[in-house]
């Protein structure tokens, strides 16, 4: 079970087990409310409580994963 401390997105896609990307995705699609953004160490960031990472985690299996990372000039094909 987790802490009741706040976890950025990146950490919340970690515990979810989805690329951050999928994250965004999902808030930008509606299928999930984002937390108001807040500062952490002087830098804009979202913070989760665990209810919200409960949610993003029942969503995982339902919704349609985010956009695919997008190929760089430097990536092997």
């Amino acid at each position: 079970m987790m802490s009741r401390k706040l976890l950025s997105t990146v950490e919340v896609a970690h515990e979810v087990g989805v690329p951050r990307a999928t994250i965004q995705y999902w808030i930008r699609e509606g299928k999930i409310v984002a937390p108001k953004t807040r500062l952490r160490n002087g830098v804009a960031v979202r913070l989760w409580t665990s209810a919200g990472v409960e949610k993003a985690r029942k969503l995982k299996g339902t919704l349609k994963r985010g956009p695919e990372p997008k190929k760089g000039k430097n990536s092997k094909v």
